[in-house]
């Protein structure tokens, strides 16, 4: 129990108004007593420090006791804009007494000003910058244990963080299993890639531009084709709704082939033409203009595709634009390297079905 040294009265602890702190106060003659501790924190310096050394060098007031220890205090005159202030300090529990309303006489320290954010907004604040340290540990950590993203160690795109979907993506799920049967059997047996091929303008049948989309010449191309349309058309197939996407995809794979073929007959080309590759860029396109910012990462493997690096894998991260436009120009080199016809005129059914995917794009962007 603490006691007023003046009149003996019982103390009562009362937390300081924006304060760390608490002093002990008397309801019968108004006076408080402090911590030296606390003082410093609340009193502009040197005020606290003075106080103190005129203490130790100050004479004991027998009539004064420490409110805590109950040992004699020292009574202190400290001087202050002109007006001489007396204190009673206790040299051993650093216990402070001031009559009313002597303490007002010291410069306090003014507290911190109020934050003018409200704390829903700060709270707010410190989720969206969680929320941003969490996409750039999934940029730089890959996280294969989805098998989603195995195809990033042969440096195929994979969504980093894919939207939310509503559909189970039956088109491109069924056009996908078609392609990869269709192919197989092609690969396995040449004369179903000579029935379903799409022949030069001498020997062209109408229905070949639709039916040559299912046929590859080789293995690299058929899994290329295969992954760009999974990891792009399944967004499509959300955002457009099954039936649009198979108009998209039809629309796509028939103005590319006949552009295909008038570029053939231009440049004189004697080779048929195969592939999904027209359908699939209308696809990649529609899904790059929809959301440019979307992020996609793969390995970068020196001696398996060409690195930037220095000789050693990293991980890619790149927008949808950025796989845009290495998914025209690996199309050019796989057409290069595989000598299955000149890359121009391969270019041009990429280029129909981009001009599709555009055109889908400017009738759909409102919706």
């Amino acid at each position: 129990m603490f006691v007023c040294p003046k009149c003996q009265g019982v103390l009562r602890r009362k937390r300081l108004p924006d304060r760390p702190g608490n002093s002990w106060q008397c309801r019968a003659c108004g006076g408080q007593a402090l911590t030296m501790a606390l003082l410093r924190q609340m009193l502009v310096a040197p005020g606290p420090d003075e106080l103190w050394g005129k203490a130790l060098r100050g004479t004991d007031d027998p009539a004064c006791k420490c409110p805590s220890c109950r040992g004699v205090m020292r009574s202190v005159d400290h001087e202050i804009a002109g007006d001489v202030v007396r204190v009673e300090v206790c040299k051993r529990c650093q216990m402070v007494w001031f009559d009313a309303h002597e303490l007002g006489f010291f410069p306090a320290v003014q507290p911190p000003p109020e934050d003018p954010v409200p704390l829903e907004v700060r709270q707010q604040l410190a989720l969206a910058h969680v929320a941003r340290q969490v996409d750039q540990v999934r940029e730089e950590d890959p996280g294969l244990g989805s098998l989603r993203r195995w195809p990033a160690l042969v440096g195929l795109p994979v969504e980093i963080d894919g939207a939310v979907m509503s559909t189970r993506h039956v088109a491109t799920w069924i056009t996908a299993g078609s392609i990869a049967v269709v192919s197989v059997l092609g690969l396995l047996r040449p004369e179903v890639v000579t029935a379903l091929q799409l022949r030069p303008m001498s020997d062209f049948g109408a229905t070949a531009l639709l039916t040559s989309f299912f046929v590859h010449a080789g293995v690299l191309q058929l899994l290329l084709n295969l992954w760009f349309l999974i990891v792009f058309a399944n967004d499509v197939e959300d955002m457009l709704g099954t039936a649009r996407w198979w108009v998209m995809l039809i629309a796509a794979t028939i103005f590319g082939n006949v552009l295909q073929l008038a570029a053939g007959v231009v440049l004189d080309d004697p080779h048929p033409y195969i592939g999904a590759g027209g359908g699939v860029t209308a696809f990649v396109l529609y899904y790059t203009l929809r959301m440019p910012d979307a992020r996609l990462g793969s390995w970068d493997i020196p001696g398996l595709h060409p690195s930037l690096g220095m000789g050693y894998p990293s991980w890619d991260v790149m927008s949808a634009k950025g796989w845009f436009v290495a998914w025209v120009v690996l199309q050019a080199l796989l057409t290069y390297a595989m000598g299955i016809g000149s890359p121009i005129i391969v270019a041009t059914a990429h280029l129909g079905g981009a001009t599709v995917g555009l055109l889908f794009h400017l009738a759909t962007r409102d919706r």
